[in-house]
């Protein structure tokens, strides 16, 4: 029992430091074979996923996922970045607050509900579907389920007060730069995003009352070449750019 108190203590010997040491991190390893070691105390291992958004949906639904062994690990569930597998302690030894996440992108979620709504909105983000119907569909999930709203909240919030869950995920989870843009077709602040585009140029585009990429598809080369601090290579970039706007606009209203 004492290796138990000295797990969940931090009482390792191997961890204990002097003044000016620097510590030593215990690994996935070590605990595999604690578990295999107090098989009395100890039911098997148990994968414990990295609450965040970014990880694979398969690493956060196998949350709780018991082995008996090392060699009965799942492959998908051996990279330590999504998750990392603990010893399974019997019940009649577990420490309260299990049921939350912990240290997170949403910290103090439960955990059964961050995974509900990360795996749900996820999985749609992820679908083969226009990028407008994507996040159509995230809103009414959100809708659909207003118990998981605060995890919403809490990742809007802790991604730098993203204003919308669809910024979060095109941020951390990442989709095709044409969705990008369609996603952001009439929004302001995201002239920089394109190439060409720095602070000074973006300043005189907004002068010029160009506000946003839907704005940008009606500027032609002089116009571009007009503006102050603009050359002829910075405008041909930014030209590119423009095309490549009429292409996404173009096909996006197909769709629509």
């Amino acid at each position: 029992m004492k290796w138990f108190l000295d797990f969940i203590l931090g009482r390792n010997k191997k961890n204990n430091k002097r003044q000016g040491e620097s510590s030593v991190s215990v690994g996935q390893d070590h605990y595999i074979e604690l578990a295999e070691r107090n098989s009395d105390i100890v039911e098997g291992i148990m994968f414990s996923p990295v609450f965040l958004i970014g990880t694979p949906v398969e690493a956060l639904k196998a949350d709780g996922l018991v082995v008996k062994n090392k060699s009965d690990i799942p492959g998908h569930l051996l990279d330590m970045s999504s998750g990392t597998w603990l010893p399974k302690v019997n019940d009649k030894y577990r420490l309260g607050g299990a049921d939350l996440v912990g240290a997170s992108d949403a910290y103090g979620a439960k955990r059964v509900e961050y995974i509900e709504y990360v795996c749900g909105i996820k999985g749609l983000f992820n679908s083969n579907i226009n990028i407008l119907e994507k996040a159509e569909l995230i809103e009414g999930f959100t809708v659909k389920h207003p118990h998981l709203k605060y995890i919403q909240s809490a990742l809007m919030k802790y991604y730098d007060n993203c204003p919308s869950i669809m910024e979060v995920l095109i941020w951390k989870v990442g989709c095709d730069r044409a969705d990008v843009f369609i996603f952001r077709r009439h929004q302001e602040g995201f002239l920089r995003t394109l190439d060409g585009v720095n602070v000074k140029v973006e300043a005189a585009l907004i002068k010029e009352g160009v506000l946003t990429y839907e704005g940008m598809v009606s500027v032609n080369y002089q116009q571009i070449l007009a503006l102050e601090g603009v050359g002829k290579k910075t405008a041909e970039k930014i030209m590119v750019e423009v095309a490549l706007l009429k292409d996404c606009f173009g096909e996006a209203s197909e769709h629509s």
